[in-house]
């Protein structure tokens, strides 16, 4: 009896998964939020947060367009893995399960956004 309800609960635990399995838009909108507060962040430190508020507003459908047209999601019925495809490898960049998308963490990404656009931050937002 014990062994049947383990099964039957297993079972039911891989249905559950199956169906709240996060899709393309899922991972497109939770990337979309990161990198918005990544760039608010990044121009924060540069510039205040006033600019950071009207930039992030001003870029909020760019990125999310942008985002999910660089995004393509695998589903393994059970989770789902969010990649984006550079010129020279495919590297994931979110995962999903239960109805939940784990990103890369915001503050890593505005330190990587802040290595790459750091010089061109300086010369528009001299102090």
């Amino acid at each position: 009896m014990k062994k049947f309800i383990a099964i039957t609960l297993l079972i039911a635990l891989f249905v559950v998964a199956a169906v709240t399995c996060p899709r393309k838009d899922d991972h497109a909108q939770k990337l979309s939020q990161v990198v918005n507060q990544s760039v608010k962040n990044a121009i924060k430190d540069h510039a205040g947060s006033e600019i950071a508020v009207v930039s992030s507003i001003l870029t909020g459908g760019i990125v999310k367009g942008v985002v999910g047209e660089m995004i393509d999601v695998d589903n393994y019925l059970f989770f789902s893995l969010g990649k984006m495809n550079l010129p020279t490898e495919s590297k994931i960049i979110s995962v999903g399960f239960f109805n939940q998308v784990l990103t890369v963490d915001s503050k890593a990404l505005s330190e990587a956004i802040e290595k790459k656009a750091g010089g061109a931050f300086n010369s528009l937002f001299k102090d």
